[in-house]
């Protein structure tokens, strides 16, 4: 049934008069292959002309592209994807689960680091917010996160 609607869709004569040298494309095969429907069409043997759009007497305007604003974020390194995963998998895993031992281990460790970074950004934004831009700096850096410090010092940029 579909194919027959488009056979009729793309063998239908143009009502246009300007539209008469319209291509018409005529199925020859149509058949089932590699479980997908596939259609095979023929141009007639007739010559075509390609008659380019009329020259208007001005000009059409420059179209002025501007690029959109974008910001830079980083994306999770793969490291930091498959530690997230082992994290939701592994850390509250009870002993009849999937996970060994050691990633146990390594799941509720890499969670405690990941609590602890978030405590130190916490405490760093709240000096942040209190206009305490050196002691920011500094509690990022007695952290030991120095991409959490520079953000703060950028921050604190005038």
């Amino acid at each position: 049934m579909f194919s027959l609607l488009l056979v009729l869709a793309v063998t239908t004569l143009p009502q246009d008069p300007q539209d008469a040298g319209a291509l018409e494309l005529v199925p020859t095969t149509c058949a089932v292959e590699n479980g997908r429907w596939v259609c095979r069409y023929e141009a007639p043997a007739t010559s075509i002309t390609i008659v380019p759009p009329a020259a208007t007497s001005t000009p059409a305007p420059a179209a002025i592209v501007t690029p959109p604003a974008t910001s830079v974020t980083r994306g999770p390194s793969e490291r930091e994807a498959w530690e997230a995963r082992l994290i939701v998998r592994c850390a509250d895993a009870g002993l009849v689960s999937l996970c060994s031992g050691a990633e146990r281990r390594q799941a509720r460790a890499l969670r405690e680091a990941e609590v602890a970074r978030q405590a130190l950004r916490r405490e760093v934004t709240g000096l942040l917010s209190q206009n305490k831009c050196e002691d920011a700096v500094r509690v990022a850096l007695e952290g030991g996160d120095l991409e959490l410090a520079r953000e703060a010092r950028a921050f604190c940029a005038p």
